[in-house]
């Protein structure tokens, strides 16, 4: 969280009382809601800098900016001052418009079903052919071989861990390279970075869109969704009806073709990224008992296996 002097000069910044800017999450808990005056509730992301490099958060507003007038259902960025990224002398900031819509619960089944699957399925798809048609000015959105977690030796890891995730990044090297197939994309859409607004599923949190595969940002939502499901019979059916649901709303707007042959890899690679991932950045200091558990059943997960799923997805 930042200093409170830092939260004052946001609030004198954009028009709002101290006590109507509340932090709301985040992974480096940088995020907030703010009310400004003559304005819905607004959404704030706070960074350092220093830390965080300006002209990448500007390109990120601006991919979410252009998503938006392409039509794609995203949490907008706003505008304040003529500007969409906002600095102060220590920090900067973005503001988006805070979307009043539902948060996903896996146990409702009024929500939880194969109509979202679909829609997110298509949501995907959408996003893809966007990224796919962008012809403007450049971007600086980093490849994933840019992330810092490659330029890592990760020494600290378990070797069979670290021996899988060096087989994987060269894997990654080796993967063919066309506009089909590789663009910009959300990088992390989970079912946390959806909410659901008149039944329609709006994304949100693009801190990890990148260049890499479309059938990587695929396989991370299976990834995330399955991951709910813990008995293996259980889980097997669940992966197939999600997976059924999600290829038939992608497949309505745009093909699967280059999407279904790497799809199995890329889940099994988003199970090893994700483990590197907290265990190099997480402060284990922080971790619940059962945060902590997580992680140990994770590494174990995939020290003993081969496969996340344990089967492959047609």
């Amino acid at each position: 969280m930042a200093p409170e002097e830092v939260l004052l000069e946001v609030c004198d910044y954009i028009g709002c009382d101290r006590s109507e800017l509340h932090i709301i999450g985040g992974y480096d808990l940088n995020v907030y809601e703010a009310a400004i005056v003559g304005r819905s509730p607004v959404i704030i992301k706070l960074y350092e800098h220093g830390i965080h490099n300006t002209a990448h958060i500007q390109s990120e507003v601006e991919w979410v900016q252009y998503l938006h007038e392409y039509g794609i259902p995203v949490a907008a960025p706003l505008s304040l001052r003529g500007q969409l990224v906002h600095s102060l002398p220590t920090h900067f900031f973005t503001i988006y418009e805070k979307i009043l819509g539902q948060r996903i619960q896996i146990h409702d089944e009024q929500v939880w079903n194969e109509r979202l699957f679909k829609d997110w399925g298509a949501a995907l798809a959408q996003m893809h052919a966007a990224s796919e048609a962008y012809d403007g000015s450049p971007l600086v959105r980093p490849h994933w071989k840019e992330h810092a977690l490659y330029q890592q030796e990760h020494h600290q890891l378990d070797p069979t861990v670290r021996s899988k995730w060096e087989q994987y990044c060269k894997w990654l090297s080796e993967q063919t390279v066309t506009p089909a197939e590789y663009g910009i994309v959300h990088g992390d859409l989970h079912q946390g970075n959806l909410l659901i607004k008149q039944n329609t599923p709006v994304i949100i949190d693009f801190g990890d869109s990148e260049y890499h595969w479309y059938a990587y940002d695929v396989a991370i939502a299976i990834y995330h969704a399955v991951s709910t499901v813990q008995a293996p019979e259980e889980r097997r059916n669940f992966a197939e009806r999600f997976h059924d649901a999600m290829m038939e709303g992608y497949a309505s707007h745009r093909s699967t073709r280059l999407i279904t042959p790497r799809l199995n890899d890329f889940i099994d690679f988003r199970h090893v990224f994700s483990y590197v991932y907290h265990h190099t950045y997480a402060d284990f200091s922080k971790l619940t008992d059962q945060q902590v558990l997580f992680m140990q059943n994770m590494k174990q997960s995939i020290i003993q296996q081969d496969h996340f799923l344990g089967f492959a997805l047609a």
